[in-house]
Formats: structure tokens, sequence, C-alpha cells
């Protein structure tokens, strides 16, 4: 087991969002993690183990607001954490690191001791790049994030009086599905398109179709977009041997390992053929 998936749980998640305190109301947890927020504390679902990431993305607007006179950097750096002392003698939940990007720099806020990292993005205006949201916070600026900032949801935090803003799942597929070939990372791509899989697949029925019916009606608010999502999707998808299918076999294997060992002849085609009918079937409701 790696440190990241011995980090990839309740706890850590707590630690890296409680310190956020009077700026959660104005900003959405989004990326890889929002499945975990999705499966544990909104609709308390099972479910397989979730594809594992260091980076809790924030997203936030492009002008972010002031709270209570202080600014979000200072608030974060000036968390305190029982089990870290630095050689000064302070505590310090988070350090600062600067991610390998082009100037001015995103930051990273590493929480000690614990796998996730804060790293916060906002939509994109012009040019792409890296812009400062707050006097000291940079981010990055993504295509579509603005889908992200609409009608979030509002999730309580286990174990604490606060309450943190989710992306809604339809604007998390919608977001997704757009933006996903633009990542350069190859291993992002996929890690976004193991868990697109995972929210088309392994929720509960009822759930899945909720979800549909809100994308459609987010669909309608942003026509112009659609058929980028179905052409995204068209390509990823052909057919069973198609780059999607491959991509998120790679990620997801070890998950359905007792179909691989119940049948090792058909379970690794039976696994692909699942993820295929899971966008197949997805891309024909969206057609119709």
């Amino acid at each position: 087991m790696t440190r990241g998936e011995k980090a990839f749980n309740e706890e850590s998640l707590i630690v890296a969002l409680k310190p956020l305190g009077s700026y959660l109301p104005n900003v959405v947890v989004c990326g890889s993690w929002t499945i975990f927020i999705y499966r544990h504390w909104l609709y308390k679902c099972a479910g397989p183990k979730m594809v594992v990431t260091r980076d809790l993305d924030i997203a936030v607007p492009r002008l972010l607001p002031m709270v209570n006179e202080r600014s979000l950097r200072d608030t974060l750096l000036s968390a305190h954490c029982k089990e870290r002392r630095d050689p000064a003698g302070v505590r310090g939940l988070f350090s600062e690191e600067l991610a390998p990007d082009p100037t001015p720099r995103v930051v990273h806020f590493q929480v000690h001791e614990a796998c996730p990292y804060l790293e916060f993005i906002t939509p994109l205006e012009g040019e792409p790049g890296v812009r400062e949201v707050q006097k000291g916070l940079t981010a990055a600026q993504l295509k579509y994030l603005g889908l992200l900032l609409v009608d979030p949801l509002d999730v309580a935090i286990p174990t604490t009086s606060l309450t943190l803003r989710v992306a809604a799942p339809a604007a998390w597929l919608f977001q997704k599905g757009l933006s996903f070939p633009d990542r350069r990372n190859m291993d992002k791509r996929a890690k976004d398109l193991a868990n697109l899989f995972d929210l088309l697949n392994n929720f509960p029925e009822e759930q899945k179709r909720e979800h549909l019916r809100s994308l459609k009606t987010l669909i309608a608010r942003y026509p112009e977009w659609r058929q980028i999502l179905l052409d995204n999707l068209s390509t990823a998808f052909p057919a069973l041997d198609g780059d999607g299918v491959r991509m998120i076999a790679e990620q997801r294997g070890e998950l359905y390992e007792k179909l691989m060992k119940d049948d090792p002849r058909v379970g690794a085609a039976l696994f692909r053929q699942t993820i295929y009918s899971a966008f197949k079937g997805f891309l024909a409701e969206l057609v119709q």
C-alpha cells in the first residue's frame, strides 16, 4: 500500500478541509475527492475503492473576497497542528510548495503528516495561465471550471460543525467530460475518466438517473458545449478497444480482481465491456 492509499480516507480529508474554516462558504471542493465526498458524506452509499490522488482541488472565483479581514493564505498558514512543531517552535499545519508551473506559479498548501495538498483553481477568461485571485493566493485558470461554481451542494463535514460546498454531480460530470482531453498529463486524464466511470457505473440507479436529469438541464443552459461533450466521449469510447476503455481498465483493474480470478479467460474482457457499456449507454441517453 502506498502513502497516498493510506491517506485516502475520511480523516485526512477532514484534516485538510477544516482549516479553510470561514472560507468554506466561498469555495467549492472539486476534483477526484469529490467522488469520495459524494459516497461517504452526501449519499452514504457503498462502492469500490476510488482512484487515489494527492491533490485536493478547491475551485474559487476569479476574485476571492476577503473574509474577516484576513486572507485565505494567512488563514491556512496560521492553522495549527498538535503533531508538528517546526524548528522555530511554531506549530503549523500547512506549508507552501511551489508547483512547477510558469510564473506566477501556483502554490500548493501541503498538509504535514497527511497526503492531500490544497491546490486552487479558477475559471479561465482570456489567455490560459495562473491568476492571483487574492493577495498571495494563486490559482490555475481552467476552461469550463465555471460550471463547478454553479449551484454547488452544501455538505456537512462529519465530526465538525462546518459545512462545505461541493460541485454538484451533474456539473462535475459535465466539466470533466468537456475538459479531460485537455489534460497534458496522461495519468491525470486516465484518472478523470476512471472517476467518470465511477459516477456512471458504481452509484445506485436512482442517483444515476437524478444525475442524468440534472445534467440535461445544465446542458440546456450551455447548449454550445453539448456537441463538444458528445465528441469528446465518442472519440474516447468508439469501441471496446478505444483509448478510454484501456485507460480506465489500467486505472481500475485491481478493483475487479475477483472478476478476473473467477474466470481469467473472460474476466478482463467482461471488465472492458462493463466500461464500454457504461459510456455507450450514457451517450445514448444524451442524444435523446
